[in-house]
Protein backbone atom coordinates (compact mmCIF):
# COMPACT_ATOMS: atom_id res chain seq x y z
CA UNK A 1 0.00 0.00 0.00
CA UNK A 2 2.93 2.28 0.46
CA UNK A 3 3.82 1.89 -2.78
CA UNK A 4 0.61 3.02 -4.31
CA UNK A 5 0.37 6.01 -2.39
CA UNK A 6 4.13 7.02 -3.42
CA UNK A 7 3.30 6.04 -6.91
CA UNK A 8 0.42 8.81 -7.08
CA UNK A 9 2.33 11.44 -5.01
CA UNK A 10 5.11 10.96 -7.17
CA UNK A 11 2.92 11.32 -10.14
CA UNK A 12 0.93 13.84 -9.24
CA UNK A 13 3.94 16.19 -8.93
CA UNK A 14 5.49 15.22 -12.25
CA UNK A 15 1.66 16.43 -13.47
CA UNK A 16 1.63 19.64 -11.71
CA UNK A 17 5.55 20.36 -12.00
CA UNK A 18 5.84 19.65 -15.56
CA UNK A 19 3.59 22.16 -17.32
CA UNK A 20 4.68 25.05 -15.27
CA UNK A 21 8.79 23.93 -16.01
CA UNK A 22 7.55 23.99 -20.12
CA UNK A 23 5.57 26.88 -19.84
CA UNK A 24 8.32 28.70 -17.77
CA UNK A 25 11.25 27.01 -20.15
CA UNK A 26 9.22 28.66 -23.34
CA UNK A 27 8.62 32.22 -21.53
CA UNK A 28 12.09 32.82 -20.83
CA UNK A 29 13.78 31.28 -24.08
CA UNK A 30 15.39 28.40 -22.13
CA UNK A 31 14.17 26.46 -25.00
CA UNK A 32 15.08 27.27 -28.40
CA UNK A 33 11.89 27.60 -30.98
CA UNK A 34 12.79 27.75 -34.50
CA UNK A 35 11.36 27.73 -37.72
CA UNK A 36 14.18 25.82 -39.84
CA UNK A 37 15.92 22.89 -37.68
CA UNK A 38 19.40 23.55 -39.12
CA UNK A 39 20.04 27.11 -38.08
CA UNK A 40 17.86 29.05 -36.13
CA UNK A 41 17.39 32.03 -38.14
CA UNK A 42 13.72 33.06 -37.59
CA UNK A 43 12.30 32.88 -34.43
CA UNK A 44 8.42 32.16 -34.04
CA UNK A 45 6.07 35.17 -32.82
CA UNK A 46 5.29 35.57 -29.57
CA UNK A 47 1.13 34.26 -30.27
CA UNK A 48 2.56 31.37 -31.65
CA UNK A 49 5.54 30.44 -28.97
CA UNK A 50 2.12 30.57 -26.38
CA UNK A 51 0.37 28.50 -28.30
CA UNK A 52 2.95 25.85 -28.81
CA UNK A 53 4.04 26.02 -25.16
CA UNK A 54 0.36 25.70 -23.82
CA UNK A 55 -0.03 22.81 -26.65
CA UNK A 56 3.77 20.90 -25.05
CA UNK A 57 2.28 21.24 -21.39
CA UNK A 58 -1.12 19.76 -22.30
CA UNK A 59 0.85 16.85 -23.68
CA UNK A 60 3.35 16.40 -21.19
CA UNK A 61 0.27 15.78 -18.81
CA UNK A 62 -1.43 12.99 -20.93
CA UNK A 63 1.89 11.59 -20.92
CA UNK A 64 2.50 11.24 -17.21
CA UNK A 65 -1.59 10.42 -17.11
CA UNK A 66 -0.40 7.65 -19.31
CA UNK A 67 2.70 6.15 -17.22
CA UNK A 68 0.36 6.30 -14.25
CA UNK A 69 -2.09 3.98 -15.75
CA UNK A 70 0.65 1.87 -17.61
CA UNK A 71 2.41 1.48 -13.80
CA UNK A 72 -0.62 0.93 -12.18
CA UNK A 73 -1.77 -1.86 -14.51
CA UNK A 74 1.89 -3.52 -14.34
CA UNK A 75 0.94 -4.16 -10.49
CA UNK A 76 0.74 -7.14 -9.62
CA UNK A 77 -2.86 -7.86 -8.06
CA UNK A 78 -2.81 -8.62 -4.21
CA UNK A 79 -3.95 -11.87 -3.10
CA UNK A 80 -8.05 -11.45 -2.46
CA UNK A 81 -9.27 -10.97 0.84
CA UNK A 82 -10.93 -14.08 2.34
CA UNK A 83 -13.74 -13.13 4.70
CA UNK A 84 -14.14 -14.30 8.26
CA UNK A 85 -15.78 -18.00 7.98
CA UNK A 86 -17.79 -17.00 11.72
CA UNK A 87 -19.10 -13.97 9.94
CA UNK A 88 -20.08 -16.01 6.76
CA UNK A 89 -22.26 -18.26 8.63
CA UNK A 90 -24.08 -15.55 11.02
CA UNK A 91 -24.58 -13.79 7.65
CA UNK A 92 -25.86 -17.18 5.81
CA UNK A 93 -28.14 -18.03 8.96
CA UNK A 94 -29.56 -14.60 9.16
CA UNK A 95 -30.37 -14.47 5.38
CA UNK A 96 -32.39 -17.61 5.89
CA UNK A 97 -34.10 -16.63 9.17
CA UNK A 98 -35.25 -13.00 7.40
CA UNK A 99 -36.88 -15.27 4.37
CA UNK A 100 -38.72 -17.64 6.57
CA UNK A 101 -40.20 -14.77 8.87
CA UNK A 102 -40.60 -13.18 5.19
CA UNK A 103 -42.21 -15.58 4.12
CA UNK A 104 -44.60 -16.18 7.40
CA UNK A 105 -45.77 -12.83 6.85
CA UNK A 106 -46.30 -12.91 3.53
CA UNK A 107 -48.89 -16.11 4.24
CA UNK A 108 -50.57 -14.25 7.29
CA UNK A 109 -50.96 -11.00 5.17
CA UNK A 110 -52.59 -13.55 1.79
CA UNK A 111 -55.00 -15.30 5.11
CA UNK A 112 -56.06 -12.29 6.20
CA UNK A 113 -56.90 -10.03 2.98
CA UNK A 114 -59.14 -13.48 2.15
CA UNK A 115 -60.27 -13.37 5.63
CA UNK A 116 -61.06 -9.38 4.34
CA UNK A 117 -62.43 -10.63 0.68
CA UNK A 118 -64.51 -13.21 1.98
CA UNK A 119 -66.03 -10.63 4.89
CA UNK A 120 -66.86 -7.95 1.92
CA UNK A 121 -68.52 -10.28 -0.16
CA UNK A 122 -70.93 -11.68 2.60
CA UNK A 123 -71.91 -8.17 3.12
CA UNK A 124 -72.53 -7.14 0.12
CA UNK A 125 -74.76 -10.33 -0.31
CA UNK A 126 -76.80 -9.06 2.81
CA UNK A 127 -76.72 -5.21 1.36
CA UNK A 128 -78.18 -6.33 -1.59
CA UNK A 129 -80.99 -8.46 -0.55
CA UNK A 130 -82.05 -5.60 1.82
CA UNK A 131 -82.17 -3.00 -0.79
CA UNK A 132 -84.23 -5.89 -3.15
CA UNK A 133 -86.39 -5.58 -0.25
CA UNK A 134 -86.72 -2.40 1.23
CA UNK A 135 -88.21 0.24 -0.90
CA UNK A 136 -86.23 2.91 -2.68
CA UNK A 137 -87.82 5.89 -1.16
CA UNK A 138 -86.95 4.06 2.13
CA UNK A 139 -83.18 4.18 1.05
CA UNK A 140 -82.98 7.68 0.95
CA UNK A 141 -84.51 8.37 -2.47
CA UNK A 142 -87.37 10.24 -2.97
CA UNK A 143 -90.76 9.19 -3.60
CA UNK A 144 -92.02 8.87 -6.70
CA UNK A 145 -94.59 11.33 -8.14
CA UNK A 146 -97.56 10.37 -10.45
CA UNK A 147 -98.43 11.80 -13.32
CA UNK A 148 -101.98 12.85 -12.80
CA UNK A 149 -100.10 15.04 -9.71
CA UNK A 150 -97.33 16.30 -11.94
CA UNK A 151 -99.80 17.37 -14.71
CA UNK A 152 -102.18 19.00 -13.11
CA UNK A 153 -102.14 23.01 -13.55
Amino acid sequence: MPGVIQKFFIASMVMWMAPVAILYGFNNKLFPVCISSLTCTRQLSSESQTLLSGFVAVISVNLVIILYIYMAMKEPAAHEHQPDPSFLAEAKASISKNTTQSREKEDNWKHSIRELDSEQRQHNRTTRVEKRSTPMYQRGWRKPLGLASSCRS
